[in-house]
């Protein structure tokens, strides 16, 4: 099979704990039909950062919750059991803080063996060694990995045909051979970027252009995110409301904070509609121009 290697050693991360990984796994039982899964079971996640780093402008340190917040509107699970990342020793030679957040994140980060007269020992060989012993012993816990790496193409193949519960999160470079081996992917930057982040907004849009091209009526989704969403502000707007008042109350000053949370809002939203595009003037200044059509959209804060 495949997902044969030799053992691998690890270096223990921040929080990792000391993998022994199997030296000849054996092959899964083939399974006629999947097994029944809980879908409340949380997805044991295994990372492999190398392949598929964390996408700009996505905190490190809320990485973990906004895949947690995602998963079960995208696949039905209930987020992560545990998630580790897998990576090269000298990975994070000059990524020292991103490393700390993903600690701080509860993402346990592992780093492979330094090579040994010349050979280097991969991140996908270790990954593909834990998986394999993982579900064997675990067959009712569904598993997501995160790769761009066409290496695990074969394995995911064979727990596929084997009936395991494998979905795949790649990025927009990942090669068919890797998405074609499961059943269910997902886009690593949706994930990552998590419940308020803009390539949701997006999927939920596309989703319900496709509900409409197969009903003729138009698609629930986003008009149901945006009125969540406007729920959650308003309370957030009362709970400033009111702290400013105690303050009042207290010291006869007025409070700032609900005006200053709206000033924010007002900026953030200007900045990041995609109804506005810059002009340079006659003095080299930017200029803002409205166009008639499109919507906002919204930050990954």
């Amino acid at each position: 099979m495949d997902c044969s290697f030799p053992a691998l050693k690890l270096v223990q991360g921040d929080s990792a704990n000391n993998f022994t990984a199997p030296q000849q796994p054996p092959s899964p039982p083939h399974r006629d039909h999947p097994l029944p899964l809980n879908e409340n079971s949380p997805m044991m996640t295994f990372y492999d950062i190398g392949s598929c780093p964390v996408p700009p402008s996505t905190s490190c340190l809320k990485l973990r919750n906004n895949i947690d917040s995602l998963l079960p509107k995208l696949v039905g699970f209930a987020g992560v059991l545990d998630m580790t990342a897998y990576h090269k020793p000298d990975f994070f030679e000059k990524k020292i803080n991103q490393r700390r957040d993903l600690v701080k994140g509860r993402i346990t980060v592992v780093s492979t063996e330094p090579p040994l007269e010349g050979k280097q020992k991969r991140p996908d060989q270790l990954i593909k060694q834990l998986m394999h012993k993982f579900v064997l012993e675990n067959p009712e816990i569904p598993v997501l990995l995160i790769s761009n790496d066409v290496r695990f193409a074969s394995c995911l193949r064979e727990l596929t045909a084997s009936k395991y519960t494998v979905i795949l999160a790649h990025d927009k470079n990942a090669e068919k051979e890797l998405t074609g081996a499961v059943e269910k992917t997902i886009d690593w930057e949706l994930l990552a970027k998590g419940e308020q982040g803009k390539p949701y907004q997006n999927y939920l849009i596309e989703e319900d252009e496709k509900y409409f091209q197969a009903t003729g009526k138009r698609g629930p989704l986003y008009k149901a995110r945006e009125q969540e969403k406007m729920a959650k502000e308003e309370i957030h707007k009362k709970k400033l409301i009111d702290m400013d008042k105690k303050y009042f109350d207290a010291t006869g000053k007025q409070g700032t904070r609900y005006k200053e949370w709206e000033e924010k809002k007002r900026k953030r939203e200007e900045r990041e509609s995609p109804n506005k595009k810059r002009k340079k003037g006659k003095k080299g200044k930017k200029h803002v121009e409205e166009e008639d059509e499109g919507f906002g959209g919204e930050s990954n804060d």
